[in-house]
């Protein structure tokens, strides 16, 4: 089972668990929402997602938190490309603790 990404918390459904520091989770791909093809229909709509490559998901490390750029859409609000601050993961890694 996949992660829904506004469930970016480090938790890991498939195993029923929570997720350790620095360990890869695998989450639905924001940018297509989980279809594995380019959500806007051009180019043709059955062009792979350029985010997750036609899986429909994508691979995070964790901690992270919701990207604050495009509050976790995997898009640029306004726009048919994907966010640049998350590379259309919707999530980035949580800041170093000082």
């Amino acid at each position: 089972m996949l992660l829904d990404y506004s469930e970016a918390r480090g938790i890991d459904k498939r195993e029923g668990r929570s997720a350790k520091l620095g360990e890869i989770v695998r989450v639905a791909c924001p940018f297509c929402r989980g279809r594995g093809t380019y959500p806007f229909g051009h180019p043709p709509s059955k062009a792979k997602c350029g985010v997750c490559g036609g899986r429909g998901w994508a691979l995070i490390r964790t901690p992270y938190m919701t990207c604050p750029a495009c509050r976790g859409t995997g898009r640029v609000p306004g726009k048919w490309m994907s966010c640049a601050n998350c590379l259309g993961k919707g999530v980035v890694p949580l800041p170093a603790k000082k």
